[in-house]
């Protein structure tokens, strides 16, 4: 049997959720039976030369820069159309709604079967609703299948964007048990030193790009209220720099707690420093479902996030983790205070988020599934083909 030549088209190459499952599907993917290749339109990033290292191919199709014309777009559909073709690929499989027009309409000048598009997050909806006329039309007739990354995602874009629901399948994000199982490169202590912690004392933490629907400005403005009770925390923000750093820098001096303040730029051993942290914190406005909390349970850490969108498929309220509303220090003070308060409450719902994630989102389910979808929608445009 022929193997089938997969596609992977994403906006860039940074670290984010919706990246890493693009690289766990490449490097996962059942290579008797798939050959996955990687493209990306405007910027490279630090997936590049893990795909590389795993044997995954990677184009540029972009002007790889950021700012971006109509000219630019033109080229990358024709330079994308003509590898497709050439390749003889089969399956699209688009990640982010940047790259989601530009990809269906390469595919199908190229005749590709099988587009399938990645909704990772509700920026996702936001754009499909901008550009809703056009999206429609492009979504009609050039998209084939749509995976939402969780079950209030699919909702949502089957409901406000009006897509027929037989075309979105839910597929939860789900956590890369391959990148936790290889020994650390740093032992806890040696890795504290290096970090400023010291040997000792409370470590709370967020992973999250440096994005204002991250809301990291809220967790800043909690850190009054924990540091009054306990006075030795600190506190790792992980996230890929941008503007907004600065800003919350400035919060911080302000509140008189910078001291209390980690800054790390985008760790590709996060694992490592999970394994420091004794509470996890994401205090998001928008989300789709977040890998870095999945991760984060895996690593038995209890969370305390948000109640919104996919989150609470993840975070099971007083089993595993707390939620709050968003946009609320005091109710994140809160529910952090009282973890490191009750520190056997805080064990026991790390305890039961891993049972939880090894149970409910395995990377191996995950797999299966996109594995089950290509080979359907392959299928079934083959069966179409038969009666024109």
């Amino acid at each position: 049997m022929a193997k089938i030549n997969v596609l992977y088209f994403t906006p860039t190459l940074d670290i984010g959720g919706a990246e890493w499952t693009l690289y766990m599907l490449t490097k996962s993917l059942n290579k008797e039976r798939f050959t996955p290749i990687v493209a990306y339109f405007f910027r490279s990033g630090p997936l590049e030369d893990l795909l590389k290292q795993n044997g995954i191919e990677v184009l540029c199709v972009g002007p790889n820069k950021a700012d971006i014309s109509r000219w630019d777009r033109l080229k990358a559909v024709i330079k994308l159309s003509r590898f497709l073709k050439k390749r003889k690929i089969k399956i699209v499989h688009s990640f982010q709604f940047d790259v989601d027009i530009l990809g269906a309409i390469a595919a199908k000048l190229a005749g590709v079967p099988v587009v399938i598009s990645h909704i990772a997050g509700e920026s996702y909806l936001t754009w499909f609703r901008k550009y809703k006329w056009r999206y429609r039309v492009i979504s009609r007739f050039f998209i084939g299948k749509y995976i939402a990354c969780s079950k209030f995602l699919a909702g949502q874009f089957i409901s406000s964007c009006n897509v027929n629901n037989a075309k979105v399948l839910t597929i939860q994000n789900c956590v890369d048990e391959g990148r936790f199982l290889s020994p650390h490169g740093k032992d806890e202590k040696g890795l504290r030193e290096e970090l400023g912690l010291g040997n000792e004392g409370i470590v709370i933490g967020c992973v999250a790009n440096f994005s204002p629907d991250k809301g990291h400005r809220y967790l800043i403005d909690a850190i009054p209220k924990i540091t009054s009770l306990f006075p030795n925390i600190k506190i790792i923000l992980i996230g890929r720099f941008s503007p907004l750093k600065e800003g919350l820098i400035e919060q911080a001096k302000t509140l008189g707690v910078l001291a209390n303040l980690i800054f790390l730029d985008f760790h590709l051993n996060i694992e490592e420093v999970l394994d420091l942290m004794d509470i996890f914190v994401l205090p998001s406005s928008s989300e789709g479902l977040p890998v870095a909390i999945l991760e984060a349970m895996y690593m038995a850490k209890p969370v305390v996030a948000t109640r919104i969108d996919g989150i609470p498929e993840a975070v099971i309220e007083g089993e595993t983790g707390i939620l709050v509303p968003p946009r609320n220090s005091g109710e994140l003070a809160k529910a952090i205070v009282s973890l490191l308060s009750d520190r056997n409450k805080a064990r026991e719902m790390g305890r039961m988020g891993r049972e939880r994630c090894l149970k409910e989102f395995s990377s191996s389910v995950l797999i299966r599934k996109v594995e089950d979808l290509y080979e359907s929608s392959l299928n079934e445009k083959d069966a179409n083909s038969c009666f024109p």
